[in-house]
């Protein structure tokens, strides 16, 4: 019995560490897109780059967090 929670513990602390990820991942992509931007002068440009890499690196790790919940 102590080992069925113990097991949803996990799977709660993986959640909600692949959704800091989501979050993390995006806001460090838009700070490099914005010092970039600051950088080379330009008008958002890899503000929008560097958001949409966040976005798409987020869900692979996402993804990655969840295969490895749905594994346990």
């Amino acid at each position: 019995m102590n080992d069925g929670r113990a097991r949803d513990w996990r799977k709660v602390g993986i959640a909600m560490g692949a959704g800091w990820l989501m979050v993390s991942s995006i806001g460090v992509s838009v700070l490099i897109g914005l010092g970039l931007d600051r950088l080379f002068h330009t008008r958002r440009l890899f503000f929008i780059i560097m958001f949409v890499v966040g976005i798409v690196a987020g869900m692979y790790n996402l993804v990655r967090e969840l295969r490895k919940m749905s594994d346990d």
